[in-house]
């Protein structure tokens, strides 16, 4: 069901033993790769400076999927791919990297890491979202002490 943008679906269950993904959360997976790959069209076709490129790329792309992301905890592999993205658009502006190309983990942990950590700079959305998480959790705590 599609209420207000986000897709509130579980339409079937999870295999443990096989690993099969046949429509728990589907809708929603597959709306975030389609959010990801828009936002990865966008950053590329942008022409900007890096300060701008590294805002941009984790504000635009996290708030188009928090809600998302919220709702159904990134796998591993979509981390990797959010990662690459961001990664990937700050390399291209620097001229080092075409868009389509898969970074090496050791680049990509730089250039997500902070400033004042010797890092790029870029932000990680994964980190956003894990503390949005834990604002929700904490909210609900705290409103639960008062009934």
């Amino acid at each position: 069901m599609c209420y207000l943008g986000p897709r509130f679906c579980s339409g079937g269950c999870l295999d443990k033993i096989t690993g099969d993904d046949s429509g728990y959360w589907r809708e929603n997976r597959n709306a975030a790769a389609s959010i990801l790959s828009l936002v990865r069209a966008n950053i590329s076709a942008a022409l900007a400076s890096y300060d701008t490129v590294s805002e941009a790329s984790v504000t635009v792309l996290y708030q188009r999927l928090r809600t998302l992301l919220l709702l159904d905890p990134p796998t591993p592999e979509f981390i990797m791919k959010m990662w690459g993205v961001v990664a990937n658009s700050g390399m291209r502006v620097l001229g080092l990297a075409p868009m389509n190309e898969e970074l090496d983990n050791a680049v990509t942990v730089f250039l997500l890491a902070l400033h004042w950590l010797g890092g790029g700079g870029m932000g990680d959305p994964v980190i956003k979202c894990v503390q949005d998480s834990a604002i929700t959790i904490l909210a609900g705590l705290q409103h639960d002490l008062y009934l």
